[in-house]
């Protein structure tokens, strides 16, 4: 049985309403490969990040510092499905909490440089949330390391024990 966590940046995507969208493409594909929903798991910085990412976006909405689109009704939808997502993970216990081997591997990444070119071909960093989400991919639930999803960055390919699917 293969497990699968789903980054920050997926989830998002599988919460907007546009059903276009590569992550719920995949998302509909996956029960064509066998996998089932309770194959999927979230990490909890994901659960913990994305709603306050999500605040901050409606905040700076409010106060006119986000370019539109999204308007701020957009955005309240956005936090509605996220919000739905992530209670049923954890409805379904499919949030990975960290512990003691997920820690001590997000520390071991904390001091490496991981970046990757944007579309736009800008170069960024990866942050710290997505390092807790690829230690807790590598080193899995119950020693068992999970199929990362996520979408591709070269910066994946550096690190050892890291599998990843890109929908």
């Amino acid at each position: 049985m293969s497990r699968y966590l789903i980054s920050t940046r997926v989830l998002l995507d599988l919460a907007k309403p546009d059903a276009e969208n590569r992550a719920r493409q995949w998302l509909m594909k996956a029960s064509d490969r066998d996998i089932a929903e309770t194959d999927l798991y979230i990490s909890a910085a994901t659960a913990m990040r994305l709603p306050l990412q999500i605040e901050g976006d409606i905040a700076r909405a409010q106060k006119g510092e986000l370019p539109p689109p999204p308007t701020v009704d957009q955005l309240r939808l956005l936090q509605r499905n996220i919000n739905k997502l992530i209670g049923e993970y954890e409805a379904r216990e499919r949030i990975v909490a960290m512990d003691y081997s997920i820690a001590r591997r997000w520390g071991g990444l904390l001091d490496t440089r991981l970046s990757y070119r944007e579309a736009n071909g800008s170069v960024a960093e990866i942050g710290s949330v997505e390092k807790v989400e690829i230690a807790t991919a590598t080193e899995g639930l119950n020693g068992v390391s999970f199929t990362y999803v996520a979408y591709a960055q070269e910066a994946y390919a550096t690190i050892p024990g890291l599998v990843v699917e890109t929908p």
